[in-house]
């Protein structure tokens, strides 16, 4: 595996492959979605269920164990931020939303304002500077990250669920690399009110 050297080598090489998968009108549609009905809201969420049900792991982890057929799921938030509380009580929650981010993804969260210390490759970065470093400018947004460390795509917005669900299955599945993400047609279908 290629590694950065040096922490200018490490940023380089992660902003130089900050390459976004065309996912054309999310972000349009993620603003105009963002409501309680749009969001599925406790649908598909068991009792007593939370965000923290997710299997989350250190970024030096997720390197790690990432693979060709297994990428990484950064989720970049902040405690103060509204809309990825919603995102932590409303989608992060869902079964569904667990269950592909568990068979495609190593899940890794990244909160703006900590101090925490994470590892990329060689390189020591506060969560706070490795969310910069990733040139993160909305709340909450996802990256898809391979495991030599390379921005595969981004998305930023709270996503309604079955965006979100057909975002994730899109990437984990490597469909990205021969469909565009208007073609594709996702296996996993969102329960949701009007869905159930």
């Amino acid at each position: 595996m290629n590694r950065p050297k040096t922490m200018r080598q490490s940023l380089i090489r992660l902003l130089s492959m900050m390459c976004v998968v065309a996912i054309t009108g999310l972000s349009a549609n993620a603003q105009a979605l963002q409501n309680d009905a749009a969001m599925g809201q406790n649908v598909a969420i068991e009792d007593g269920a939370t965000w923290d049900d997710v299997n989350w792991v250190d970024l030096d982890q997720a390197l790690e164990n990432a693979s060709e057929d297994r990428l990484i799921f950064i989720y970049v938030h902040a405690t103060w931020c509204p809309y990825c509380g919603r995102m932590n009580t409303e989608i992060l929650p869902r079964k569904d939303i667990q269950g592909l981010l568990s068979d495609h993804f190593e899940t890794v969260r990244i909160d703006t304002d900590s101090k925490n210390q994470v590892q990329y490759f060689d390189q020591t970065f506060t969560e706070e500077e490795f969310a910069a470093a990733l040139q993160n400018q909305s709340l909450p947004t996802v990256y898809f990250m391979t495991a030599e460390g390379n921005v595969l795509a981004h998305q930023p917005g709270l996503l309604p669920v079955d965006v979100m669900a057909k975002l994730l299955e899109f990437i984990g599945t490597g469909a990205y690399k021969t469909t565009s993400y208007d073609a594709f047609e996702p296996t996993v279908i969102p329960q949701t009110e009007e869905n159930p």
